[in-house]
């Protein structure tokens, strides 16, 4: 009798192969009348998928492609209806892996391969959804759908993520890949500095809007943020503190704990921290401080963070406040100068989202309609504005995911919403560092993400993005690691009362 596993292996084996060969083949039919940045993109496309095809494991590969390539914002409309809202429906270039990864893990399902646990972020996640989906149904937009089918893509990102990473070895494969598309964004930011650029790619979404600031009352200073693969300097940064806490989370460990891992953990980790700084997001700093803080704090009460860490911590501080006035002083000047009336058309949108709150408190006024219905709910505030200012004001969405979300999809979506972020920064704190430090401390490096999105959705809005995709594949991580924690405690259960006492 075949087992599960071997069905499923021979048919993932032919499927990548029939995948790679209909691949290759549409790359030549259409190589020919694309420019030579993409001409590059489609064969390396080939390549990947040829590894993926000859690597007699394409789960594995996949996987990586698919982290690796997470967050290069290289994408292709599906729909030609403008909006507000970026994206409305795309296909990325990490589509391109996440497709088939999905396709092998419905085969895994249907052969009778286990998933991994389900947990209360499962819970409340797959509850948002069908919210999400009750709100697309009754919203006043006409892109409500679309937006709905990428909180669907984020939610199978939750489960198969989620369910792969229950392997401890593929679980050290996202971790390697996930290192390796910062290094590559690191790079590229090197690039951008260097050259003064952007360097986009075409099929990116780049946007010039608050990339060069000028400092007038700072000598006219001209400062241009980069931005990586991504498409604004905000949205980089955002996937800064995304990484950030893991890596100062698995740098506390130290050498003797991570060995040769923790060098390039530390690289990392500096170079992720001058990428922030060169990115002049004040809603970065600010919740990559506050995650900071919560790494220390969780850190120091369970045994991770000691007097010596805080010490070191508190001289590289005193030496970055000395040294970055004289290296960057925009970043001094981001602070305290003029900020183009950034903080005004923030204030000024919030205050029409909280008449729009009060006017549709229930269930708000639907998925992705928030902008169609600022164009009627007009806040008596705005009489004061200039009428061109009003006029930019209205072409976009609140600066702020917790009064979006409230406004669109009401006081029970809102609720969905926290109740998620609540689960996923609160997972660490069931867990016992004895159990496995290495774990563990990954964990609190992603809980301390979760603080840092919690943070900055009080200063951006997150649309619909790749920004909200990598808070879903974040959880699925901890959903991995959790497994992994659980297997432990059951183990050292197991051995406790099996082992005789004296």
């Amino acid at each position: 009798m075949i087992a599960p596993a071997q069905v499923s292996a021979s048919l993932g084996a032919w499927l990548a192969a029939m995948t790679a060969a209909v691949a290759l083949a549409a790359m030549f039919l259409i190589i020919i009348d694309l420019p030579p940045t993409w001409a590059i993109l489609m064969l390396l496309a080939a390549l990947g998928f040829a590894c993926v095809a000859w690597s007699g494991n394409p789960r594995d590969s996949l996987l990586s492609i698919f982290l690796l390539t997470l967050p290069v914002e290289i994408s292709k409309a599906l729909t030609s209806e403008g909006s507000a809202y970026s994206p409305t429906l795309s296909v990325y270039l990490y589509d391109l892996a996440f497709i088939p990864l999905t396709g092998f893990w419905v085969l895994d399902r249907l052969v009778g391969v286990p998933r991994a646990r389900w947990s209360r972020l499962h819970t409340v996640a797959a509850a948002f959804l069908v919210w999400m989906a009750i709100s697309a149904a009754t919203s006043i937009a006409s892109v409500s759908w679309s937006i709905f089918l990428n909180f669907l893509k984020y939610f199978t990102y939750l489960l198969v993520i989620g369910d792969l990473t229950r392997d401890p070895r593929r679980l050290r494969i996202a971790i390697y890949s996930l290192a390796a598309g910062l290094a590559l964004q690191l790079s590229m930011v090197v690039l951008q500095v260097v050259t003064g650029s952007d360097l986009q790619i075409r099929g990116s979404k780049n946007t010039d809007l608050g990339r060069l600031l000028v400092f007038e009352q700072g000598g006219g200073l001209h400062v241009r943020r980069p931005s990586g693969f991504l498409a604004h300097p905000n949205v980089f940064s955002d996937y800064l503190t995304f990484a950030l806490p893991p890596l100062m989370a698995l740098a506390l460990l130290g050498p003797a704990k991570l060995r040769r891992a923790w060098w390039p953990t530390v690289l990392l980790l500096v170079g992720s921290l001058v990428a922030l700084v060169l990115a002049l997001s004040r809603g970065g700093w600010i919740a990559f401080a506050s995650s900071a803080l919560f790494v220390l704090a969780v850190g120091w009460l369970r045994g991770l963070v000691q007097a010596r860490h805080i010490a070191a911590l508190a001289v590289c501080g005193m030496l970055a406040a000395a040294i970055l006035p004289v290296a960057f002083p925009a970043a001094i000047y981001r602070v305290t100068l003029s900020d183009q009336r950034s903080s005004d058309a923030r204030l000024a949108m919030i205050d029409q989202a909280l008449l729009i709150i009060r006017r549709f408190p229930i269930t708000g006024v639907g998925l992705a309609g928030y902008n169609q219905a600022a164009q009627t709910n007009i806040p008596t505030s705005f009489a004061s504005l200039l009428p061109a200012f009003r006029e930019t004001l209205l072409k976009g969405v609140v600066h702020n995911k917790y009064l979006l979300t409230f406004a669109e999809s009401g006081i029970i979506g809102i609720a969905l919403f926290c109740a998620m972020l609540v689960i996923y920064i609160t997972m660490p704190l069931k867990y016992n560092m004895q159990i496995n430090s290495e774990y563990w401390a990954f964990l609190l490096g992603l809980s301390g993400a979760g603080v840092a999105q919690m943070v900055f959705y009080l200063f951006d809005h997150f649309s619909y993005d790749i920004r909200l995709g990598l808070l879903y594949t974040m959880a699925a991580l901890m959903i991995g690691v959790c497994d992994q924690l659980e297997r432990a405690c059951e183990a050292a259960c197991a051995y406790s009362t099996s082992t005789p006492t004296t």
